[in-house]
């Protein structure tokens, strides 16, 4: 990584697939910028590279009854693939 260049970060929480919408959502937190385009990898093992295809922000009711702003990643990747980044940190490359 180039120095000074911003790395995004995204520590996912769930996914899950939205019916008629191509690849799988990703929800979690965030840190950083990140684009349509932009490529992803697992922190941890940097296995398999992910094409961000796109970002939005999901509003939901969460456990406690309250109101919560996530956002949300849409990501070209099978379920399986999908299920096991939950919990997992994903960062971007170049």
């Amino acid at each position: 990584m180039k120095e000074g260049v911003n790395i995004f970060t995204f520590y996912v929480e769930d996914a899950f697939k939205i019916t008629n919408r191509k690849g799988m959502t990703l929800i979690g937190t965030s840190d950083g910028f990140i684009k349509n385009g932009d490529i992803l990898i697992n922190k941890d093992s940097h296995t398999r590279q992910f094409k961000v295809i796109g970002i939005e922000m999901l509003n939901f009711i969460d456990k406690a009854k309250s109101l919560t702003h996530n956002p949300a990643l849409i990501i070209d990747a099978e379920y399986n693939e999908a299920m096991e980044l939950r919990g997992k940190t994903l960062v971007s490359i170049e």
